[in-house]
C-alpha cells in the first residue's frame, strides 16, 4: 500500500495495451505480448506487467508452512524462469 500510495500514475507498457482499431495495432499496441496460457506451464518467461520504471519488487512473501510453502516454491520456480529468459534475449 505504501508503494501504490507513494508512487505516481503511470503508463501502461505498451505490449499489454488493448488494440481495438488498426490505428492502435499499427502504432505497437499490443506487440510482442505473448499469451501465457499457449506458452509451456502457462508462464511467459522474461514478459513484464510492470510500467517501466518500476524496480522489481516482491510485495507477497509467502512463509514456508502449509500452502503458502507450496507457493513459495512456485514463486522461485518463476524466478528462475524468468532470469533465464533475461541471460537469454
Amino acid at each position: 500500500m505504501a508503494f501504490v500510495r507513494n508512487d505516481r500514475s503511470r503508463e501502461v507498457p505498451i505490449h499489454l495495451r488493448n488494440v481495438p482499431t488498426r490505428l492502435l495495432k499499427e502504432q505497437g499496441y499490443g506487440a510482442e505480448y505473448r499469451y501465457s496460457h499457449d506458452e509451456p506451464g502457462a508462464f511467459s518467461p522474461g514478459q513484464q506487467y510492470l510500467p517501466e520504471g518500476i524496480p522489481n519488487q516482491r510485495w507477497y512473501r509467502p512463509t514456508e508452512r502449509g500452502l503458502e510453502g507450496k507457493i513459495g516454491e512456485r514463486l522461485r520456480y518463476l524466478d528462475e524462469l524468468d532470469r533465464q529468459a533475461g541471460s537469454e534475449g
